[in-house]
């Protein structure tokens, strides 16, 4: 008897790009500082979820309640990127959630900022390079 299995195509899940990131980051020279910030749900105590680290934009007009990015870096160029972090098979911003995130990417692009969604190391090195040759 003959089998033929299918591979199923596997994408990583946001977790393990969130790994891949922090692990290059951590060994990029173009890289001065990186953090993670610890933000999004997760559970307490069996099934109690909580949501963390809400962040503000303080700007002139007051403090604009958005969603911190995953990681932000301090590059040798002097620019901050702020990254947020996707699951390799992840298209564009369609939740609130996601629509909250790209309006404080596009906050943070306003402020001077290299800001952008990631889903692979190949995106990353992109939106670093952007620190390269964009102006300050």
């Amino acid at each position: 008897m003959r089998v033929i299995t299918t591979l199923k195509l596997q994408t990583k899940l946001e977790a393990a790009v969130l790994s891949d990131v922090l692990r290059s980051l951590a060994t990029d020279k173009r890289v001065v500082w990186h953090g993670r910030f610890n933000s999004g749900r997760g559970k307490l105590n069996g099934n109690q979820w909580f949501v963390a680290n809400r962040c503000f934009l303080n700007t002139c007009a007051g403090a604009i309640p958005s969603i911190c990015p995953d990681v932000l870096a301090v590059l040798t160029s002097g620019r901050i990127a702020a990254i947020e972090v996707k699951r390799e098979s992840w298209k564009k911003p369609t939740t609130d959630t996601e629509l909250k995130q790209l309006e404080m990417l596009e906050a943070l692009k306003q402020a001077g900022c290299i800001a952008g969604f990631v889903r692979s190391i190949q995106e990353l090195n992109q939106l670093i390079q952007q620190a390269e040759h964009a102006p300050a």
